[in-house]
């Protein structure tokens, strides 16, 4: 939609009718190779009771919640104890990357541009439907908008705010390289403001980890396989460990280390130029 607002801004051409003309054949094409399924739910419809709507506790199965949101930074956690996440399995996780995160909170530091802005307003409103009854929009978007009271799983939403999140900080990330000095600069801060809340979450889980009783053997029965409801810090202390020794090896190259050079690579692979490793 915004690359043909994009193309109408422009006068038109015989290669715009020409997109659009395509673009309306393959639909057409579409619609024929999905007639069977067409035909056969339109002629199932008044036998399925989903389709003149359902009970607001219906709509809210599987929502996203709150708890679920440990999996930005230990993914792990969430598999192996789905069950203190009152979700499906499948629909508990919302992790993208730690580094991603990372120059996602530097991109939004950055003046947004409109492409941003509103990639990012849908990664928060796609965020906060998807948590159904833990917050309120999801109520008002079964109430208010046309065929939201005719599915279920609204944890699915998560994938919007997973793609938003991911373009919006490709965008940031290419409109401000992150090998400028005042750009440099702000990425070394939220860098360090990283380094100390990783560790900040990996003491925490160890410090409860003092507290339950553990079984420590065999060791993967709590990393790869639900366990007792006590284990689940175990994941979450290793792996923000692992992404605080992650984000201080980068931070000694990138900042420490006086050679621009890793910087520059990380800039060109953020911005998918071909990295020159001469």
């Amino acid at each position: 939609v915004l690359f043909l607002i994009r193309l109408l801004r422009h006068k038109p051409s015989r290669s715009l009718f020409a997109f659009l003309g395509a673009h309306v054949f393959s639909v057409l094409l579409l619609a024929i190779l999905c007639l069977g399924i067409f035909v056969s739910i339109r002629q199932s419809s008044a036998d399925i009771s989903r389709y003149q709507g359902m009970g607001y506790a219906m709509t809210t199965l599987n929502s996203l919640t709150p708890r679920c949101l440990v999996s930005l930074v230990s993914p792990l956690t969430t598999a192996s104890f789905p069950a203190l996440f009152a979700t499906d399995l499948s629909m508990n996780n919302l992790y993208s990357g730690v580094i991603v995160l990372v120059l996602f909170l530097y991109g939004i530091t950055r003046p947004l541009t409109g492409k941003s802005l509103f990639f990012l307003v849908i990664a928060v409103l796609s965020l906060l439907i998807a948590m159904g009854p833990h917050f309120f929009l999801h109520r008002f978007a079964v109430a208010y908008l046309p065929l939201f009271n005719t599915f279920r799983h609204p944890g699915n939403l998560r994938l919007f705010t997973i793609l938003s999140l991911l373009l919006v900080t490709g965008i940031q990330c290419t409109r401000y390289p992150v090998t400028e000095g005042n750009n440099r600069e702000r990425l070394r801060k939220i860098m360090l403001a990283a380094l100390i809340l990783l560790p900040a979450i990996a003491v925490y889980a160890l410090t409860r980890l003092r507290h339950v009783e553990t079984a420590w053997h065999p060791f993967g029965t709590m990393l790869f396989r639900e366990g007792r409801m006590t284990d689940w810090y175990v994941p979450l202390f290793l792996q923000s460990l692992a992404a605080g020794v992650l984000m201080l090896v980068l931070y000694l190259l990138l900042f420490v280390f006086r050679s621009k050079r890793p910087l520059v690579l990380t800039a060109e692979v953020i911005t998918n130029s071909r990295p020159s490793f001469n």
